[in-house]
């Protein structure tokens, strides 16, 4: 089994976990005081992955900006690199804006006289060959361009040659977040301290609003596969037997319905989100 991408879980974590004896529930039947022994067993080989995901810069963070009234970089290192100094640059929390949203930084002195906008931001990485998905959540308006320790890696409405009076290629509204993948800008990432440089865009100098409040997150293998910590019901005497809900260790993903069984039969429906689920089975068939 691959432990890199997934991990199995079998009921034999209760025993391994939570120091149980049995394998098993003790069913008892409304019609017939019959005793049963039904063996549940969770498996989940191709379902619950051990990645984890993780905000690396949270929306209304603090970033460091520089209006575009004139080039924030003339000469090496350029302001998009990870050496490059912006001790001179204001800061601010995000959404940088004017005209819609609210809180955040309000640009001032943007409207009639520059169409473009610089923001910067260092975050963390302690092993990036861990890291298998990176993704961008940002409300906008119009455009954008990102880069990651100065390779640009994604960009919306952004012309191909940039410059500092740029105009976004296309109108689009701020109001939601919208999800871009940043995996292409994985191999550019490094142990330590990493940079994030983002140029926003207006469609006209006289645009009458402008937005940019971008969000960071990851998602990578986890270090120590989630296990299972409690079960309800106990193992024990059970009647009308109806769900079972599991508790791991951590939140786990991809979990389905079909991963619990009784008697071999799966449960029918599945409920729950992060570290709790509950598994839904059919009535216990009297007898």
């Amino acid at each position: 089994m691959a432990t890199d991408d997934f991990v199995c879980f079998t009921f034999v974590l209760f025993v391994l976990n939570l120091a149980w004896k049995m394998l098993s529930l003790t069913l008892m039947t409304i019609r017939k005081p019959l005793f049963l022994v039904a063996s549940l067993w969770l498996v989940m080989v191709t379902g619950v992955s051990n990645a984890r995901s993780a905000t690396l810069i949270p929306t209304g963070a603090t970033w460091s900006y520089w209006p575009g009234e004139e080039a924030p970089s003339l000469q090496a290192p350029f302001w998009v690199e990870a050496n490059f100094s912006d001790a001179n640059w204001q800061e601010g929390p995000a959404p940088f804006r004017y005209g819609d949203g609210e809180g955040g930084t309000l640009i001032e002195g943007m409207q009639n006289t520059y169409s473009t906008f610089f923001i910067r931001r260092s975050f963390q990485v302690a092993t990036p060959d861990q890291i298998e998905a990176l993704t961008l959540h940002i409300d906008y308006d119009d455009g954008f361009a990102l880069w990651i320790n100065g390779r640009r890696v994604r960009s919306a409405n952004a012309p191909n040659a940039i410059q500092l009076d740029s105009l976004a290629t296309g109108s689009h509204e701020s109001g939601a977040f919208e999800t871009f993948s940043l995996d292409a800008g994985i191999e550019h990432l490094v142990p330590g301290r990493n940079i994030v440089a983002i140029q926003g865009f207006n469609t006209t100098l006289g645009s009458s609003d402008f937005v940019l409040h971008p969000e960071l997150v990851y998602e990578g293998l986890d270090a120590e596969a989630p296990v299972v910590i409690a079960v309800d019901p106990a193992p024990g005497l059970v009647e009308d037997f109806r769900e079972v809900t599991v508790q791991f260790s951590e939140p786990v993903q991809g979990v389905e319905a079909r991963d619990l069984t009784l008697n071999g039969v799966p449960a029918q429906s599945l409920s729950g989100r992060g570290d709790t689920w509950r598994f839904d089975f059919a009535p216990p068939e009297p007898g």
